[in-house]
């Protein structure tokens, strides 16, 4: 069943979605507790590989397209796949999940890969939106962005970026590419902690 993101917009008309305070709550105790143990340590703060046994992050989120604006989502008009770390080497066909290599102090950037069965005319025709969901509640959005901006061709294939802003303070954001190739469009996700 297609996932429903609860995104709406909030009373200065910024997207947000509905989140529970408990959860924040207690995300930013935990992040605030890691930061002092990381200063205190006179280490770099930020975890870099998502987990202490350097393991990468098993987080995955559901994401979509949809009619409508950020602030105004209609229909699910293609489902994504997830977006993880090392998610678009399966979506690529290359069937396993990516290794971690290089710098340890790398910032992890979750990605997804997915062919959909839309133009890109009919996704700039009218508007639609991507979303990115939390992980633990996969119908509140963490990101969002609406299709549109400046395309340009490389190589003889069109691509369309498009950026991903965060929603509801989540700390997320990105950026999507919409490429079209032979008639296919490719979506990439690229979402990050925003620093």
């Amino acid at each position: 069943m297609p996932r429903r993101f609860a995104v709406a917009a909030d009373p200065r008309g910024a997207a947000r979605s509905r989140r529970v305070g408990r959860v924040r709550l207690g995300a930013a105790l935990a992040l605030g507790i890691a930061l002092a143990a990381g200063l205190a340590a006179g280490s770099t703060p930020l975890p870099a590989r998502g987990q202490a046994d350097d393991e990468p992050s098993d987080v995955v989120r559901a994401a979509g397209l949809y009619a409508g604006t950020c602030a105004d989502l209609w229909d699910l008009a293609a489902e994504l796949n997830p977006v993880g770390p090392g998610q678009a080497s399966q979506a690529d066909g290359g069937g396993e999940p990516a290794d971690f290599v290089g710098s340890e102090g790398a910032a992890i950037v979750e990605v997804s890969a997915t062919e959909v069965d839309l133009g890109l005319d009919d996704l700039l025709d009218e508007p639609h939106a991507l979303v990115v969901g939390d992980a633990d509640d996969s119908e509140e959005a963490v990101a969002c962005g609406e299709v549109g901006g400046y395309t340009r061709f490389v190589g003889g294939v069109r691509d369309l970026a498009i950026g991903l802003r965060e929603v509801d303070d989540s700390g997320l954001g990105g950026v999507a590419s919409l490429q079209v190739n032979r008639g296919a469009v490719i979506v990439r996700v690229f979402l990050a902690p925003i620093a």
